[in-house]
């Protein structure tokens, strides 16, 4: 299991400058369809992605910023309801409570389609989309080529609507992982930042989570 501690910053400005996580265990690599890229090797396929995440708070909010590098992008899903997993995709499962099942879900394409849900696994995962603010995420996708990340905010009330006891301060721990997939692209392929020890093809499996730890 991986452990990181989230440094306390001052906003968004900040997240270049911090330590990046390197999302890079290949999950079940023996579903992986080689012969879709040009039949290299699952192994030599691996040398096409790589990604990353840097992770940061504020008082009110976490800042979250994933990288990727892949040969050939897709970017298909728009909209409210698209469904960027479907796509090039980078995720960040995260659980404010450590003792507990529920965790949060968001998922990002290069389009910016986002994906909010909250469940305990992909079978009760429920798509939210907030009412009271239209872009609370301040969502913000950038593509350099082959290169793209996204940028955004979770607002710490926003977590609290179903963590209420939930708080930002030194020490407090939460699991979470971070992923880059992508079902229906040329390659399809898992990746993830803490391994997933199981032969379930899932990224929805809280017990296989890293831990992160506030500042």
């Amino acid at each position: 299991m991986e452990r990181y501690t989230v440094p306390k910053i001052d906003g968004r400005e900040d997240l270049p400058f911090l330590k990046s996580l390197p999302i890079a265990h290949a999950e079940w690599t023996g579903k992986w369809n080689a012969s879709r890229f040009t039949g290299l090797s699952v192994e030599q396929a691996c040398r096409f992605f790589s990604a990353e995440a840097r992770i940061g708070y504020t008082n009110d909010a976490f800042f979250v910023r994933l990288s990727a590098h892949e040969a050939e992008l897709r970017r298909e899903e728009t909209g409210p309801v698209g469904a960027p997993c479907e796509d090039s995709c980078l995720e960040f499962f995260f659980s404010p409570d450590p003792s507990g099942k529920r965790y949060f879900n968001i998922e990002m394409n290069p389009n910016a389609c986002f994906y909010f849900g909250i469940g305990t696994s992909i079978e009760t995962l429920v798509r939210l989309r907030p009412e009271h603010d239209p872009d609370p995420f301040e969502a913000v996708a950038e593509i350099d080529g082959n290169d793209w990340s996204v940028t955004y905010r979770i607002p710490l009330e926003l977590i609290r609507m179903f963590f209420p006891e939930f708080t930002f301060a030194p020490g407090v721990k939460l699991r979470a992982n971070f992923f880059h997939c992508g079902d229906s692209t040329v390659f399809p392929h898992f990746l993830s930042w803490s391994p997933m020890d199981t032969d379930k093809i899932s990224y929805h499996q809280p017990d296989f989570f890293g831990e992160l730890t506030l500042e």
